[in-house]
């Protein structure tokens, strides 16, 4: 893949993806909530590939949420030693060192079981239940959006809980000082 970095604010990306989701949003009757952190620092990163992880993270949001039900799209800055994950993702966040922006999408949807967290990241797995048999996929959107965001030095990762919905989290490192000077 084509990748076209430079330093950018997340929170253009979250917007362009809200817009561009509106209408799915609207019309599975669900409501899309952004909480943007103002001033966030800037990260370096290809804007249309981070569209592209965002898009199919609230996508499946859209998916598996029922009608009359939210989603949540958050950004903001953490340090990498203050982020908290499911056992099966520490190894991929104690790899992470400084700060981070921080993006979240948040759903009120049928969950994942604990014992397939991990699996949602593998080409072709699709978690079974009568609802994915019923809203299809192809399976690859989070293996591809996994690769994306560890080609910007970052990290993807869930927490859920069965019927009480699904967080998916990405870390993108912040652009600093020393960075630039390189």
């Amino acid at each position: 893949m084509d990748y076209h970095f430079k330093d950018m604010d997340i929170n253009s990306v979250i917007e362009d993806v809200k817009n561009a989701l509106s209408v799915l949003v609207k019309d599975k009757g669900l409501t899309l909530i952004t909480k943007e952190s103002e001033e966030l620092p800037k990260i370096n990163a290809d804007s249309q590939r981070l569209e592209q992880v965002l898009t199919n993270l609230v996508s499946n949001a859209v998916k598996f949420t029922p009608e009359g039900k939210s989603i949540v799209v958050k950004s903001e800055l953490v340090n990498a030693k203050d982020l908290k994950c499911e056992d099966c993702f520490a190894p991929i966040l104690d790899k992470l060192e400084g700060e981070y922006i921080l993006v979240s999408v948040k759903d009120e949807g049928i969950g994942i079981a604990k014992e397939n967290l991990l699996h949602v990241f593998d080409k072709f797995a699709q978690i079974e239940n009568s609802l994915s048999r019923k809203v299809g996929g192809s399976g690859l959107g989070l293996p591809i959006a996994k690769q994306l965001i560890e080609a910007h030095k970052g990290a993807i990762w869930c927490n859920s809980e069965e019927g009480q919905g699904t967080t998916f989290y990405f870390a993108i490192p912040v652009v600093t000082e020393l960075q630039v000077i390189k």
